[in-house]
């Protein structure tokens, strides 16, 4: 790839963090309209006038070490830009002919869409004329080509591709593309990239298979413990994008910035009919409300799902028969129970608490509580039953069995056989095990009645294989604590409590709140979250506490003498949604700024406990939060 093309890709990620205003629905339009009929890939970014400006006052508020200065000024020099520019119009990059990169050594055309206020200033910055198709000297002496179309300059490397491009004036037609609420989000945007899956998936789809062949093939020969187990995980994460991909029409990928944070949304357009299209039935969701069963205390995740909304029984089921195979070969029956737990779901909210010191003394940190709403809840706990019987004494290989055929290392002769390890005459040799992590687990049907509610007990407890506790040494003991657990499991009404604490107070607590509905999603900072900075009508939402997670460690922290990090009153979560729209699928990641200002001030008073030094801010530097 040339230096013209370093300089674009450097261009696209510039124009993500020099976003600025939020741009009109009329103005994204306006400028998509600029966009070619062959474009495959998009890079919108409006309205940069004020962008340095609002980027350093985030990075302030935010209290980043790095406070950038003149963000849009550096963005210019470093592309030789000193005049012509309109700062206050919109920057479009264009990919097309995506295919190319099939070929050995093969590109996409990439082109930039400048705006302009002077044209002839601007390609004076690279000693072009103005007239017709401008040759021009880039930085680093490699050649390009500009045109002037109406407002706009288009740059590439490439004289044929400028003369040719022809905006297609579809701005509208884009936005409706993307479905339900695409045009809010991206008048809400400060950045956008569009993907035109009709032209672009199938080689994207080709992509994503060769780079499949490429990390499975390398994690074939690493050897590694763990590789299997990661390349199943990548098969299904492959699984999915590949079903996106080929099942949708269109997605946008969206940054907005603002003083109350970061939000990064996606947008995906569902062929209707199509096997994507069966994993998200949509309609009325209930998430939110099942999160308002769990009951008020510290936490460091929280998430809800609706499994009407999205059908997680046919996506288990799929990836148990064809994506993912091992899964059932692995667990067996144990496999299917799951699924068929998952079938009889209809919305769960799932909660890990932040554990207390009476959890560490126990030996568990597995502080977690689920709450599922299900049709018939005895008949749940059953199949609750039914799958941890059915882990008792169950082996699951984490790495493929050495065979005979795999070569020593070169350092080492085989070691010869001894008289005990030897195989008999006429018999074939022994092959070793593979390393694997054994479940024991215990049920207590009525152990407890608590509130008039039957209550069951269960233990379980998962053995690692000695080679892997040994390479991860003083850390062994910390997994061991999230490995094991014991706890409980009550049905009343439609509500069944599954609990991995070891008090069970925590049942008797669920069990009232779930009847309330007024725990933790119900109001406070996840509710704020909810309204403000996430989609409506969510089918699944999660949050992550920064303060929960400061508070568990804050137990550790104080073990070596430092203080502890002091969590401010009303911190809002990191969240994240999903919701299904008839055939828009959207999801929304929002960083909140005051968890980043607190993030950033826990890790300096971190850093100045362990190098007092190095710890203090610079001059000028961000104070502690």
């Amino acid at each position: 790839m040339n230096r013209l093309n370093v300089w674009i890709g450097l261009m696209v990620l510039a124009g993500g963090l020099l976003s600025g205003g939020n741009a009109q629905a009329a103005t994204a339009a306006e400028a998509l309209d600029q966009v070619s009929a062959e474009a495959q890939i998009v890079v919108l970014v409006p309205q940069m006038s004020d962008a340095s400006r609002k980027l350093s006052a985030w990075a302030q508020a935010a209290g980043l070490p790095q406070q950038p200065g003149d963000t849009l000024g550096d963005f210019k020099r470093s592309l030789g830009i000193d005049a012509g520019i309109d700062d206050n119009g919109s920057m479009l990059v264009v990919v097309q002919n995506l295919q190319a990169t099939q070929e050995p050594g093969g590109e996409p055309d990439v082109l930039l869409v400048f705006p302009v206020s002077d044209y002839a200033a601007f390609v004076s910055n690279w000693q072009g004329a103005a007239e017709g198709v401008a040759q021009l000297t880039m930085p680093g002496e490699e050649t390009g080509f500009a045109r002037q179309i109406g407002d706009y300059a288009v740059v590439a490397e490439k004289r044929e591709l400028v003369e040719a491009y022809t905006p297609a004036g579809a701005g509208q037609q884009i936005i409706e593309s993307l479905g339900a609420g695409g045009s809010e989000v991206l008048d809400g945007s400060d950045a956008a990239i569009y993907l035109n899956l009709e032209k672009a998936g199938p080689t994207i789809a080709a992509m994503i298979e060769q780079v499949m062949q490429q990390v499975e093939a390398n994690m074939a020969m690493s050897g590694a413990p763990s590789s299997q187990q990661a390349q199943q995980v990548f098969s299904m994460y492959a699984a999915a994008a590949r079903a996106v991909i080929n099942d949708s029409s269109s997605i946008l990928l969206t940054m907005d910035v603002a003083d109350s944070g970061i939000g990064l949304h996606k947008l995906v357009r569902i062929k209707s009919g199509s096997t994507l299209a069966g994993y998200f039935p949509g309609g009325k969701s209930t998430a939110a409300s099942q999160l308002a069963r769990l009951p008020k205390q510290p936490y460091i995740f929280a998430a809800s799902v609706d499994c009407k909304a999205i059908d997680l029984a046919k996506v288990y089921t799929t990836m148990g028969q064809q994506d993912n195979a091992a899964m059932q070969q692995m667990l067996g029956p144990a496999w299917d129970t799951a699924v068929e737990l998952v079938g009889k779901t209809e919305v769960a909210s799932f909660v890990f608490y932040t554990p207390d010191q009476m959890a560490m003394m126990s030996g568990s940190l597995m502080n977690v509580l689920t709450v599922v709403q299900t049709a018939d809840g005895p008949a749940f706990v059953g199949l609750l039953r039914q799958y941890m019987e059915q882990l008792n004494g169950m082996s699951v290989p984490i790495a493929p069995a050495p065979t005979s055929e795999s070569p020593a290392p070169a350092s080492e002769s085989p070691a010869p056989a001894s008289a005990e390890t030897a195989p008999a005459e006429g018999q074939p040799s022994a092959q070793p095990a593979a390393p694997a992590m054994t479940y024991s687990t215990t049920y207590k049907p009525g152990a407890l009645t608590l509130s008039g509610v039957s209550v069951d007990q269960f233990q379980i407890q998962t053995v690692m294989p000695p080679e892997m506790m040994q390479q991860m040494g003083p850390m062994a003991g910390f997994v061991n604590a999230f490995m094991s657990y014991r706890g409980f499991i009550a049905s009343k009404d439609k509500q069944v409590v599954v609990t991995t604490s070891a008090d069970p107070q925590m049942v008797t607590n669920t069990l009232d709140v779930a009847a309330t509905a007024e725990g933790i999603g119900f109001d406070g900072a996840i509710a704020d979250q909810r309204h403000n900075n996430l989609p409506g009508n969510s089918a699944m939402e999660c949050y992550i506490d920064l303060g929960g997670i400061a508070s568990f460690a804050n137990q550790f922290i104080t073990m070596f003498g430092q203080p502890p990090l002091v969590v401010p009153d009303g911190l809002p979560p990191i969240a994240m949604a999903m919701s299904v729209d008839g055939d828009t699928l959207h999801g929304r990641f929002f960083v909140p700024t005051t968890a980043v200002q607190f993030a950033t001030a826990s890790f300096m008073q971190l850093q100045a406990g362990m190098n007092p030094q190095q710890g203090q801010p610079a001059p000028g530097g961000p104070a502690p939060y």
